[in-house]
């Protein structure tokens, strides 16, 4: 029964840390396109480009507010994968329990 308890907690680390690592190549992936939009954005006001402009700016607002939704999300799994791994060090250790760790 404790082996298939580890099995499982060691499947859902795995999952948390695919999911956490996935996030944070979205993030890395969306820095990049706000990076373009940006230059562009810089360029088109540089040469008067209003409507240009506007369009651009919109979807840099959209971009920010997206990574920033997968920025919480990351943080999220991030703490649950502590906290998982937590749980999982003081299955390891015997005779530990949650009030020592808090000390």
């Amino acid at each position: 029964m404790q082996a298939e308890q580890s099995i499982d907690m060691t499947a859902e680390i795995n999952e948390k840390k695919r999911r956490y690592g996935r996030a944070c190549e979205q993030i890395a992936l969306l820095d990049r396109k706000i990076a373009d939009l940006e230059k562009r954005y810089k360029r088109a006001k540089r040469d008067k480009m209003r409507p240009f402009q506007y369009n651009i700016n919109l979807r840099l607002q959209v971009l920010h507010g997206v990574r920033t939704m997968y920025s919480n999300y990351a943080s999220n799994k991030a703490a649950e994968l502590r906290s998982d791994l937590m749980a999982v060090l003081l299955q390891m250790i015997p005779g530990l329990d949650s009030n020592t760790s808090s000390e």
